[in-house]
């Protein structure tokens, strides 16, 4: 055990003596590492992790919106009716009230409702890629084809990540949240550029959005007044037929009773029984052909029909209730009168492109050099160890 020992005391001096006697071949070495390293570090360009943060409109440019808002709560203007029991309707209508077939394409327009719609347009990816291809984020003359070009735009594009902010604020029992879009890139300049761009075009397919639906759906709900209207229309022009149907029924049957009665010289009811109309029960004649055809002249006589339909008064208070009722014509002023409808008061989301912070993903030098000096030292000692070692062999 001794002499092991003394063995290992005495290589490890002769290593020590062999990087002594060659200190300028592994000084050279060690220099040799660290100005490659430099020469790496400097061509290298830094690739910087930018976050960029989206934000809400304002609760100034929120508060515009809530005369809409307010209108849009308290009316019933999508048609959610209650039909009232004693109200006589088709069951046609009566159905389509009931399911309430138009509804409003959005709830209440708010600084998160609009927030949401400004990320789910960034996210589809479309106004990213016409940035990135207007700011040459990627060279096209690089690519052999527009297929592999516009590949790989799509794919830059899908690597640009739009993710909730870790700030989460509690304000009226909701969360705020924040959001960041994130990437990596080694031009700042052309990034912030591309990030500048953004905003403008975003606002703007919203804004579209917004109004298409928002008229599309007020030119539904136009349509489902007139489809009442018409059903209740139909129904009235249903009844009158009906009536006329029933009339000529009527008169048919009067006459008979009214020959009958003739026959059996019955001028006038002399009995003191309760006569019904139906005239499967009772017979009808018996009431004398005085009374039967003075009835008969009486309903000859008749000028307004509408007065003797039952239930057809209400049927025409249900339609003039839809005419009265201007709650589609109200909201459409309003909405005339909102953001949504003037494109350069409206706003979704902010892009704070300005406030974007980069983050250094390439080494400190120091640091770097330190690695190099390290790695230079030991390349060098092993270096001049085996060329010992090949010398004494020889």
């Amino acid at each position: 055990m001794k002499n092991k020992s003394v063995d290992n005391e005495i290589n490890l001096i002769e290593v020590f003596d062999i990087i002594w006697r060659k200190k300028i071949k592994v000084a050279l070495i060690v220099t040799l590492t660290i100005i490659a390293a430099l020469i790496y570090h400097k061509s290298n360009p830094s690739t910087y992790l930018a976050k960029t943060e989206i934000t809400p409109i304002s609760v100034f440019q929120e508060f515009k919106y809530a005369t809409i808002n307010s209108f849009a709560a308290r009316s019933n203007f999508h048609f959610e009716r209650k039909v009232k029991k004693e109200i006589v309707i088709s069951d046609e209508i009566k159905e389509i009230l009931e399911k309430e077939i138009i509804y409003l394409p959005f709830g209440e327009i708010d600084r998160f409702f609009l927030l949401n719609l400004f990320v789910d347009k960034l996210n589809e990816g479309e106004i990213l890629k016409e940035s990135i291809k207007k700011q040459n984020l990627i060279n096209k003359e690089d690519y052999e084809n527009d297929r592999l070009y516009e590949n790989a735009v799509s794919k830059l594009a899908h690597s640009i990540k739009i993710l909730p902010s870790e700030e989460m604020i509690e304000k009226e029992k909701r969360k705020v949240i924040k959001w960041n879009i994130v990437f990596e890139t080694k031009n700042k300049e052309t990034w912030g550029k591309i990030l500048e761009s953004l905003e403008y075009p975003i606002n703007q397919e919203v804004n579209n959005y917004l109004a298409n639906v928002t008229s599309k759906f007020l030119e539904d709900a136009k349509k489902l007044r007139y489809y009442l209207i018409e059903d209740i229309d139909q129904k009235v022009s249903n009844s009158l037929d009906q009536y006329e149907i029933n009339i000529i029924r009527r008169l048919a049957f009067l006459k008979e009773q009214a020959k009958i009665a003739r026959e059996l010289n019955l001028a006038k009811n002399n009995f003191n029984q309760k006569l019904t109309v139906d005239h499967n029960s009772e017979p009808y004649y018996l009431r004398g052909y005085e009374i039967i055809e003075k009835e008969i002249e009486l309903i000859k006589k008749r000028t307004d029909k509408k007065n003797f339909i039952k239930d057809l008064n209400k049927i025409e208070e249900e339609k003039r209730e839809l005419i009265s009722n201007k709650n589609i014509e109200r909201f459409e002023n309003l909405f005339m009168q909102s953001p949504i409808m003037n494109p350069p008061e409206f706003s979704a989301g902010k892009i704070n492109f300005l406030s974007t912070t980069y983050e250094d993903n390439k080494i400190a030098l120091n640091i770097f050099l330190i690695i190099a000096t390290i790695l230079g030292i030991i390349i060098a000692i092993f270096y001049v160890l085996i060329e010992e070692s090949y010398k004494n062999i020889n």
